[in-house]
């Protein structure tokens, strides 16, 4: 799996458990730890969207047109310096196992 694949399927994995905690809490009722797991999900689904959208290019405009509260810029900018590292050994190792001759 690519390394773009992999970040994708983080981020739709944690929309995937953002929707079924939701609909835990529809079904069960709300509790502390519920929606405590809630948060956090949407915490980092947040996060993940605006550093993968500013590493292909998007501007933070185009990524939030309207938000009240501001993201965690350390976090953003951890994520991206991690995600950069991943991306170019993959690219690396991707030029080494096919090079054009």
């Amino acid at each position: 799996m690519s390394v773009y694949a992999k970040i994708r399927k983080e981020i739709n994995d944690l929309a995937a458990k953002i929707k079924s905690l939701k609909a835990q809490r529809k079904d069960n009722g709300s509790s502390w730890s519920l929606a405590s797991d809630i948060y956090q999900a949407k915490y980092k689904a947040r996060h993940y969207n605006i550093a993968w959208s500013e590493l292909r290019g998007k501007t933070r405009d185009q990524i939030e047109k309207k938000c009240n509260v501001k993201p965690n810029e350390d976090y953003v900018t951890k994520l991206k310096e991690n995600w950069s590292k991943e991306i170019e050994a993959y690219e690396v190792q991707k030029a080494l196992c096919n090079p054009e001759t």
